[in-house]
């Protein structure tokens, strides 16, 4: 029982439940180990709201082993269902049957509510007060009166366990009775004594502090931090370079990366982030090294990315997604690429733009209108290029404006500084699509939507920002939308064990709103969504 208390401490720690604490979950090798298992239906304590596991007909978790707090709200969860039926679970190891015996009908389920179980001492006498403790304590029926954490009962037993000596004495004597070489509740093992003097104590406390600093130390450069306390700020970023063999190797080649926060039109170049690049030596391109850069946790905005590589440049600005969202979407963090080409001698300075959608990451070709700033007005970018007066003085070492215009999409204006040494300019620019915007409302209560099958979405606009999707109510809410297609699934749940819910699949238009209301067909069977 102490083993698996400190498996799942350890996955709370982690910000996660289990949800399905009982014996069957619970493993022991052949070497002893015990070991908890099976996180199919496990979730993030950063979660709010329901996570898209639950379906119609079905219930999160094993009816014998659920807290009663789950029995009336089925969306509720935390680490104190995981220590109620981690009760029942020691109950059934010191009794052999569980608390509530039964199908899961109102009775039990009324018993269950109230707490009404009989003790484990009434049945088993051998079982000590103190055990019987701690079951009625963590099986409590009030939420309130339950142990709130694990490191309480794992605290009450440190001391009872030191009699069987260290944690390699007790894991060989599970390990024995394994084998069958020990009978069940054969005798103890004796009393571990070791002399523990004021010096030895010191140095053992400064050791463990060493190493809790080092581990916080360790955790802390690698960003976990970012992981779990900040993942709705913050977004990871990582550079992915190729570039063509030469007479080079990988580490010889000059490399400088330069980061831009933008603001309002306004550039803000980051001193305090530093990439570092390695060589990924699986890669099997016979022309190019593969180098990566090192993971940068990065507040969620808009950013520009300018790369330097020997007498090249190349320019990319993007917009990183928080650490939550990225997780949502499989991610763990976002990649820029970048394919370097081979040096080229000295030349006038040549351009390769690439304009692409932000939200979808296609190109734009089609009405697109690119203009250079020269000799004090706009021009024609294209005709810029076919005009040999004005081409033979686009040279390397300026800085030279440019603008971005596309139907359906906001302006944008990309600044680009070109090195004396520089000879080709090669940039990405994403533009911003104009939004669309939904407008959501319910006729009655406990409506909940989701988009895309989550609560989370970034919306629209020049500054996207990260959307909580709540529980509806008839005060209609608009959301800013990129334009395209999205499926709205509205839910509306009937009891414990079963909700009915209608998707519709929607297409957002630049500049319009599109209307959606949920309601209850006059049946109360099923979901009416009305699209306007």
């Amino acid at each position: 029982f102490h083993e698996i208390c400190k498996a799942l401490k350890y996955a709370h720690d982690q910000q996660v439940i289990h949800r399905d604490i009982k014996p069957a979950n619970i493993l022991i090798s052949k070497e002893g180990v015990v070991k908890l298992v099976d996180f199919g239906v496990s979730t993030s304590l950063e979660e709010n709201d329901e996570d898209g596991l639950t379906r119609a007909g079905m219930t999160i978790g094993t009816p014998s082993y659920l807290a009663p707090e789950q029995i009336e709200h089925a969306d509720r969860r935390d680490k104190r269902g995981d220590i109620y039926a981690l009760g029942v679970v020691f109950y059934e190891m010191v009794v052999g049957k569980k608390p509530y015996v039964g199908g899961f009908s109102q009775e039990v389920i009324l018993q269950i509510k109230k707490g009404k179980f009989t003790a484990p001492r009434k049945i088993n006498p051998k079982i000590s007060p103190f055990i019987q403790r701690i079951i009625k304590k963590s099986m409590h029926c009030k939420v309130r009166r339950r142990y709130q954490n694990l490191e309480k009962i794992l605290g009450k037993l440190a001391k009872p366990l030191k009699k069987y000596g260290p944690p390699q004495s007790i894991q060989k004597s599970i390990q024995s009775y394994i084998e069958g070489s020990e009978e069940p509740g054969g005798k103890e093992q004796p009393k571990y004594k070791a002399g523990f003097g004021w010096k030895r104590f010191f140095v053992s406390f400064f050791l463990i502090s060493c190493l809790l600093l080092g581990g916080l130390f360790e955790g802390y450069r690698q960003g976990l931090h970012y992981e779990y306390f900040k993942s709705k700020e913050y977004g990871a970023l990582r550079l992915q370079l190729k570039v063509r063999k030469s007479d080079k190797e990988p580490g010889e080649n000059f490399i400088r990366v330069f980061l831009f926060s933008e603001s309002k039109g306004k550039l803000t170049r980051l001193k305090n982030v530093s990439f570092s690049f390695q060589e990924d030596r699986l890669s099997r391109d016979k022309n190019y090294y593969t180098l990566h850069s090192n993971k940068v946790y990065l507040k969620q905005k808009a950013y520009k990315i300018k790369l330097v590589v020997e007498n090249e440049q190349y320019q990319e600005n993007f917009y990183l997604a928080p650490r939550q969202l990225q997780k949502l979407e499989g991610q763990d963090q976002r990649w820029i690429r970048f394919t370097l080409g081979k040096k080229h001698p000295p030349l006038p300075l040549s351009a390769k733009i690439e304009v692409k959608n932000q939200v979808t990451g296609k190109r734009i070709d089609e009405g697109l209108k690119v203009e250079i700033f020269w000799k004090k007005k706009w021009i024609d970018w294209p005709g810029f290029q076919k005009n040999e007066q004005f081409s033979q003085q686009f040279v390397s070492g300026q800085r030279y404006k440019f603008r971005f215009e596309g139907k359906g999409y906001y302006r944008k204006i990309y600044i680009a500084t070109t090195r004396a040494e520089e000879t080709q300019l090669n940039f990405t620019v994403q533009l911003t699509p104009l939004p669309g915007a939904l407008k959501l409302s319910a006729v009655g209560k406990d409506f909940r939507a989701l988009l895309n099958n989550s609560h989370y979405f970034l919306s629209g606009g020049k500054v996207p920002q990260l959307i909580h999707l709540d529980q509806l109510i008839a005060k209609p809410m608009t959301f800013a939308l990129p334009p395209g297609e999205y499926f709205l699934t509205v839910k509306h749940q009937e009891s414990l064990f079963s909700n009915i819910s209608e998707t519709k699949k929607l297409v957002i238009q630049p500049a319009k709103t599109l209307v959606v209301i949920a309601e209850k067909d006059e049946s109360n069977q099923s979901i009416r969504l009305k699209i306007q």
